[in-house]
């Protein structure tokens, strides 16, 4: 197993991986049937289940082929259940759309970039603005798209200048770091990126070691692998170095 800086407890990872492998098992025999009745909801469960097995799958050091073919899947599942009628949200979005771009599955990256703002931010019950912001961000870097920069200065004074829900405190300065990367990518501004991405993973080691220490996502930072990702196709050159980010999988 891969030494983690948040020390997670071994132990209760092989509980939960061997528990999650039966899961997985039962559910996939689900599948067909499932398709049939168009069960949106069980695409959706069996996509995080697949997003799962792929943190797990890293931490107990499976080739990185495996670790990338579990995410694909759970991408295509997650497709699949929005084709099937689940309605989209901002959360989710995020770590689908970044989670394509780490393991460079382009025509997946591109369909949730594509997605229109009424099928996901005029859907939300409960207004998330600077989630909103941050995924249009991403996506528009993901389309080339010059609203990009708007994008960002929205993001920035939603993050920075206004006063987020206090149960928001613990997250706020990965929040604010997740915006600078964002800004790094655009700007095409190296240093700045390769200092925000350092920062990034002392942010998640401290957040999940303090919070959540078993949790499978804090052993595999999809998302950031994305943000990587996005640098490299607009021609910078990425050398970070950390275990929760192993550029291999970029491909």
């Amino acid at each position: 197993m891969r030494a983690m800086p948040h020390k997670p407890d071994a132990k209760s990872l092989q509980v939960l991986a061997a528990a999650l492998r039966e899961q997985i098992t039962t559910e996939e025999a689900r599948r067909k049937e499932k398709l049939d009745e168009g069960d949106a909801q069980f695409f959706a469960d069996i996509a995080e289940l697949h997003f799962i097995r792929a943190e797990l799958d890293y931490f107990f050091e499976a080739p990185l082929p495996q670790v990338a073919k579990a995410v694909k899947l759970a991408l295509a599942d997650a497709r699949e259940a929005l084709r099937l009628g689940r309605p989209a949200n901002a959360w989710h979005l995020w770590d689908y759309l970044t989670y394509s771009l780490a393991v460079s599955d382009r025509e997946a990256a591109e369909f949730f970039a594509s997605l229109p703002a009424r099928a996901w931010d005029e859907k939300i019950v409960k207004p998330v603005p600077w989630l909103t912001a941050q995924v249009k961000a991403a996506a528009a870097l993901v389309r080339v798209d010059p609203a990009v920069g708007r994008l960002l200065e929205q993001l920035r004074i939603l993050v920075f200048d206004e006063i987020l829900p206090e149960a928001l405190d613990d997250l706020l300065p990965q929040i604010r770091n997740t915006c600078l990367l964002l800004e790094g990518v655009s700007r095409r501004e190296a240093k700045a990126f390769h200092e925000a991405m350092a920062s990034r993973a002392e942010l998640r080691a401290e957040y999940y070691g303090r919070l959540a220490p078993a949790a499978p996502i804090a052993l595999l930072d999809l998302a950031g692998l994305g943000l990587c990702r996005l640098a490299k196709d607009r021609g910078m050159e990425v050398d970070v170095r950390h275990v929760t980010l192993p550029l291999e999988l970029l491909g």
